[in-house]
């Protein structure tokens, strides 16, 4: 044992030496033998364990080596895929904070190369790692590096061809800003991003691409908190992004298409909502866009679904906007489900799945009642008559529409719910065509109609339907329904919301709650699966973690029931063996002279 230990320790020591000397020859001018040398280097570093690789670079200054790598341009005859994982391999082998500590030079060296396969490197490989890491970062911001270098590197990137490249540079910006305000907003990082929107571009399509992901950048920052918001206010970017912005809307729908989007991810914070209310004239610029777009003409009928969007989006935090100040977002997405038929299908779409966002609230519920029966009869028209995919989101938008969140304070919102599905019904779109639609082969149409009985069975009143469906049990409880995965877990979730239900037994006769609950503690897998077959056997227990819990919380569930009810029992027991034991000894004739002797004695002992 101790022999093969020693050998091991030589063998370590062997390649440690190996690896010193050939990256030294690396390190070195000449190009003579290079590609031969960093094969070697190559083999050692794979053939090595992670110890020695870090033994040996810690102790060795790389910085010559990493300033080589960083010269070498995309044509050059040494630029390889060996050389570019060799490079990776020393970054991996050291810390990132230490690296970033000895060898900031050569970072911010290769981030300014020309070569974007070197920039992208270091960015993947330490930058990005580092930036994004607050409890690296905050190390880093202990020690004397200045990062506002680096920072500013970082930012120049942004206009990167490498989507990877700007991608990572935005990340970096982003979580900088917050962990580093004085810094990013110092003169020097201020003036290289004003200097960013001037620089001239190759082409307009550039231009336009740059400007959008700067205007990213800035929502992002602002989105984050409400300080950083009133920080770039204060620097003027803010509201210069909102002046440019405004002009984009008006002028250029393609640019416009983006530009709302960004501007719907502000608006939908509520520090955002509250600039863009009091300080700026978005809301009434996009209501007007609204009113005046041209639903015939393909350029500006695109922008038509992010202008509603916005509206539907800010009202998630203040529905008043929607229902008092602008009405007529809501009233054009009535009247475009009100012409059924002979309405634009994508236009009907977007109206029932904004109506489905709403609904997410108990508010938008509440708000939406009144116009309720019209979004409702272009679903059932969709359901009835559409293609597949139509259907399928149809169903999804229903589903959106029914499903209560949360909490319901006086079971209103369980109200309306119950008298849309009783508009449903009425319509032939009920339970019984909901049944038919869950044996459809089309997956997605079949899922979204398991959902919704699944929404159904979360309410006293739904349960109650499926209760009283003729085969609706037999149905759930067949495993031979369903065969692919998402398919079994959607049924599962309809017995695991029954069985964890406070009033299933209100709704389903015993025999039946009973059924529920043993097919609960099986699981969405049939049991009896032949073993045979590996794939079977992993199968079964191929569920998810979460319906696996939901069983167990049944289980326990059921368990301090009955022992919870067992207590209650035998404390009435005790209570009452209690009572007879003290009524026997008030009626007996002895306890009646015991007490009285007693009574006695203590009067003469008091008058003695």
């Amino acid at each position: 044992m101790a022999t093969e230990q020693q050998q091991m320790k030589d063998q370590s020591n062997v390649i440690r030496e190996k690896l010193t000397d050939r990256i030294q020859q690396l390190e070195s001018g000449y190009n003579q033998d290079f590609g031969e040398i960093l094969a070697d280097v190559n083999a050692l570093l794979i053939s090595a364990n992670h110890r020695d690789v870090q033994q040996v670079t810690n102790q060795m200054n790389l910085a010559r080596l990493f300033d080589r790598f960083n010269a070498l341009s995309v044509k050059d005859e040494l630029f390889t895929e060996e050389l570019l994982r060799v490079f990776g391999m020393f970054l991996e082998s050291l810390p990132i904070n230490d690296i970033f500590v000895k060898y900031n030079d050569q970072i911010l060296q290769g981030l300014q190369s020309s070569n974007a396969t070197i920039i992208d490197m270091w960015v993947q490989k330490v930058v990005k790692p580092l930036f994004t890491n607050e409890g690296l970062l905050k190390n880093i911001s202990k020690s004397s590096v200045n990062i506002v270098p680096i920072l500013t590197a970082v930012i120049e990137l942004l206009p990167s061809q490498s989507t990877s490249i700007a991608s990572a540079s935005h990340d970096i910006c982003v979580i900088t800003a917050k962990i580093f305000r004085q810094e990013f907003f110092s003169p020097q990082i201020l003036d290289c991003l004003k200097r960013l929107k001037t620089r001239h571009s190759q082409t307009e399509k550039d231009a336009e691409q740059f400007m959008i992901r700067f205007y990213e950048l800035i929502v992002d920052i602002a989105a984050s908190s409400q300080l950083l918001l009133d920080m770039l206010e204060a620097n003027g970017l803010l509201m210069e992004m909102i002046e440019n912005s405004q002009q984009k809307i008006d002028r250029d729908p393609l640019v416009a298409l983006n530009i709302i989007k960004l501007l719907t991810d502000l608006a939908s914070k509520p520090h955002g909502l509250d600039f863009v209310k009091n300080s700026t004239t978005l809301l009434p610029l996009i209501a007007k866009k609204i009113d005046n777009i041209n639903e015939e003409d393909m350029l500006e009928s695109l922008i038509l679904p992010g202008c509603i969007n916005f509206f539907v989006r800010i009202a998630q935090t203040n529905m008043s906007i929607l229902l008092n100040e602008y009405p007529q977002v809501l009233n054009k997405l009535t009247e475009y489900c009100r012409q059924q038929r002979a309405g634009n299908t994508e236009l009907q779409l977007l109206a029932i799945e904004s109506a489905a966002f709403l609904c997410q609230q108990s508010e938008g519920k509440s708000s939406l009642a009144d116009r309720m029966p019209i979004f409702l009869d272009t679903i059932i028209m969709m359901i009835n008559g559409g293609h597949n995919d139509l259907k399928s989101r149809a169903i999804s938008a229903l589903n959106g529409i029914m499903q209560i969140n949360g909490g319901d304070p006086g079971n209103k919102a369980t109200e309306l719910t119950q008298t849309w599905y009783d508009h449903l019904d009425s319509s032939g779109c009920g339970l019984d065509r909901f049944m038919k639609l869950v044996l459809e082969p089309f997956i997605d149409v079949r899922i979204s109609a398991i959902n919704f009985i699944r929404i159904l069975s979360t309410s006293l009143w739904g349960q109650k339907l499926l209760s009283e469906y003729s085969g609706f049990l037999d149905y759930l409880l067949d495993r031979s329904t369903e065969t692919c995965k998402q398919g079994r877990e959607a049924k599962f979730e309809i017995v695991c919301e029954l069985a964890m239900s406070p009033f299933i037994r209100l709704s389903f006769p015993p025999e039946s709650v009973l059924r529920i609950r043993g097919y609960l503690k099986d699981g969405p897998i049939n049991k009896e699966v032949n073993v045979a077959f590996e794939t079977s056997s992993i199968g079964k227990n191929s569920y998810n973690a979460g319906n696996f819990f939901k069983m167990l919380q049944v289980i326990f569930m059921e368990f301090f029931q009955k022992f919870f009810l067992f207590i209650i029992l035998l404390l009435l027991l005790l209570i009452f063996k209690i009572l007879q034991k003290a009524k026997q000894f008030n009626a007996s004739p002895n306890a009646v002279n015991f007490c009285a002797h007693e009574s006695n004695e203590m009067w003469l002992n008091r008058n003695s």
